[in-house]
């Protein structure tokens, strides 16, 4: 595209200078003093013109043609990133339950087992491990790791500027850090400390580019996700199975089946730290007179339809108004099945859990199988 937008200034140089001259020449009244140019030069600048309109013509040619290849099956237009981000490979780290994508062509610096893992080129220098970074840390949060940042910046020659931002990552709160010193940058043009921290469960992830910027890093750490192994769970009382993650529990009984994050507990008033409630119905809790109670016990309700296991089933959500079940919970989700109805609730002892009970209690239903 470079090489177009310099030859047609060129071009239109040329014409003019073309048509001025033939005027020049074509002007009778002229005096014979008056420059002008020869018939020789003439042509020879029309020469130069055409040669130069065909090698704009190529040029213009071969951009559609980059333009086709990076068209997608649907006719729409990728961009270089995208098109790259296609071609990435996962890495998956066991121990710190995370995956991550990474470039086709780069290679991984370190095991599926590291706190430390880099990701880089082939050919990468080898005394530089990698280009974008992970680092887990379990004894420091990410306020510390920042602080401690800041601290080494400081130390630093030159006025460092440091950044932060908010940003999510697979769904928690993160923070982003961009560090720029311009008297660096005057040795290092690409030097840019960019790093994005995450907590989960007391363990802090920091994804890093190794203060060299670098145009992958952003749809790096976006692709950041922690990997959780889903384990499968058929009731013995219900003509039911599903599957739940790791670190969860299930508790089950004759008549209810109850989910917490572990580890399950219960308190002196008698309630627990469950989420998930599938209760069955009797003769004193109908379907209808379960219905009428969640309608007039939630604030703000709406009715609507999940499909569950092929079926379409009512359910209601709404928050709550500081009484239901003598708990003050926040939202609520109730589906009515044609046996049993579930409930899956935000609760007080959920709140220092680090999970979204709403989130993986839908996850939970989708994977909801009905024995014929």
């Amino acid at each position: 595209m470079k090489k177009i937008l310099i030859l047609l200034p060129i071009l239109a140089l040329l014409i003019a200078g073309c048509s001025l001259s033939q005027k020049a020449t074509n002007d009778n009244s002229a005096s014979n003093q008056s420059a002008s140019l020869s018939q020789e030069q003439i042509n020879n600048l029309n020469a130069q013109v055409q040669d130069l309109e065909e090698q704009n013509s190529a040029l213009v040619k071969e951009n559609e043609a980059i333009k086709t290849n990076l068209a997608d099956k649907n006719g729409n237009s990728l961009t270089a990133s995208n098109q790259v981000d296609n071609d990435w490979q996962t890495y998956n780290n066991k121990t710190y339950g995370y995956e991550i994508k990474y470039p086709a062509d780069w290679k991984v610096f370190g095991s599926a087992t590291s706190a430390r893992v880099s990701f880089g080129k082939n050919n990468q220098d080898p005394n530089n491990d990698g280009e974008l970074f992970i680092n887990v840390d379990t004894k420091k949060s990410a306020a510390q790791l920042i602080a401690d940042q800041k601290l080494a910046e400081k130390n630093r020659a030159g006025n460092t500027i440091i950044k932060t931002s908010k940003v999510v990552i697979d769904g928690l709160p993160g923070t982003l850090l961009i560090a720029t010193n311009d008297e660096i940058k005057n040795d290092i043009p690409t030097w840019e400390y960019n790093a994005v921290l995450v907590e989960k469960d007391a363990v802090t992830y920091v994804l890093s580019n190794g203060a060299i910027k670098s145009n992958n890093f952003e749809e790096f750490y976006k692709s950041f996700r922690f990997s959780t192994d889903w384990l499968p769970f058929s009731s013995s009382y219900f003509t039911l199975s599903f599957k739940f993650p790791s670190g969860f529990e299930v508790k089950e009984a004759q008549n209810h089946i109850l989910i917490a994050k572990s580890p399950y507990y219960t308190v002196d008033i008698g309630g627990n730290n469950s989420f998930l409630y599938l209760n069955r119905y009797d003769e004193r809790n109908t379907r209808e007179s379960m219905i009428a109670y969640y309608k007039k016990s939630l604030k703000n309700w709406k009715e609507s339809q999940i499909v569950v296991d092929g079926s379409s089933f009512l359910t209601i959500k709404g928050t709550d108004i500081g009484g239901f079940e003598g708990d003050s919970a926040g939202r609520i989700m109730a589906v009515f099945f044609d046996a049993s109805w579930l409930r899956i609730m935000e609760r007080p002892l959920n709140k220092d859990q680090d999970f979204d009970p709403i989130a993986i209690g839908n996850e939970i239903l989708a994977t909801f199988k009905f024995s014929k």
